[in-house]
């Protein structure tokens, strides 16, 4: 097999749409990674695999089980990772994951009910700010940079390291075109960027 060119491939998703593993998985099948990093942290996996009973309650709420299920980003990664057999890395930080998943019981009174047309509204927004920074800079108005800097020394590190064809998957907002997003940090290696649409839109 030919050996493919050093490259890194920014892929924007968003979290928990319906449809998202089925999107993703042929986007990872078209652009053949070698090594793949995913916007989650080892504890939210384990955190997520502690509360899996909780999927199975009758009544639960699709919005909360959307939260307590593993990310389809993993999900899809992790399945073309064992196909290809190529390393699969979550890379977020753990302290993110523990203020934001800790407290179940403010998962249980603050959950966001997910509907289509929100998801839709979601993947007009990205379209949108994807090449706008002046609308990017209106939206994104809560950004971390702390987490921003580590997540891209994290993808940075790891794609001079192994020096392949890396994918890192992460949410849209992370891929907006501002200096200050992990794509703009990461701007100097060139990345390809990828917004990744529903079924039947790209």
């Amino acid at each position: 097999m030919k050996a493919l060119r050093q490259e890194l491939i920014l892929v924007g998703t968003v979290h928990r749409a319906p449809k998202g593993y089925e999107s993703l998985i042929k986007v990872l099948y078209a652009e053949r990674p070698e090594v793949i990093t995913v916007e989650v942290s080892p504890y939210g996996l384990r955190f997520r695999k502690k509360k899996r009973e909780l999927l199975e309650k009758d009544g639960l709420p699709l919005g909360l089980k959307a939260y307590l299920e593993i990310p389809y980003e993993y999900k899809a990664a992790k399945d073309y990772g064992v196909d290809q057999g190529i390393p699969v890395i979550p890379i977020d930080l753990c302290w993110y994951s523990k203020r934001f998943l800790r407290d179940l019981k403010e998962l249980f009174i603050n959950y966001v009910e997910g509907s289509v047309s929100s998801f839709l509204e979601q993947y007009r927004i990205a379209l949108l700010c994807w090449d706008d920074p002046i609308l990017a800079r209106a939206f994104l108005k809560h950004l971390d940079p702390k987490r921003e800097k580590a997540l891209a020394k994290r993808v940075f590190s790891i794609f001079v390291r192994l020096e392949k064809r890396l994918m890192h998957i992460g949410g849209w907002t992370h891929m907006l075109p501002l200096p200050e997003t992990l794509f703009g940090l990461l701007r100097p290696l060139n990345p390809k960027r990828i917004l990744l649409l529903p079924e039947g839109e790209r």
